[in-house]
């Protein structure tokens, strides 16, 4: 299940570039990368195909949003649905990065 995780199709005028520092605090989205856009009045970060099956977070700016995110992902990694093709692939990815980053 390893590789890219198809993601929800946005409008480009609503994607917001986000750079963070390679430090352990921004592990899950340096390694993830979840897309950031603005949702009505919110910022939303995004991982997954959807709204309603992908990992989300909110945020009134764009790292409240990815906080919120982070946690979701702990929480889906912890309780993924049945058949879950989102969790299996955050799965994976984290076990990939962090042998890749012993290996090193």
């Amino acid at each position: 299940m390893e590789g890219v995780m198809k993601q929800m199709d946005i409008e480009p005028s609503l994607i917001v570039d986000i750079e963070l520092s390679n430090s352990e605090s921004n592990r899950l989205f340096n390694v993830l990368k979840p897309v950031v856009f603005v949702d009505d009045r919110l910022f939303c970060c995004l991982l997954g195909p959807d709204l309603r099956y992908g990992v989300k977070g909110f945020g009134h700016t764009p790292e409240e949003a990815i906080e919120d995110w982070e946690i979701s992902v702990m929480k889906r990694i912890k309780n993924p649905f049945e058949n879950d093709e989102v969790a299996q692939y955050l799965h994976a990815s984290l076990n990939t990065s962090m042998n890749y980053a012993a290996a090193g």
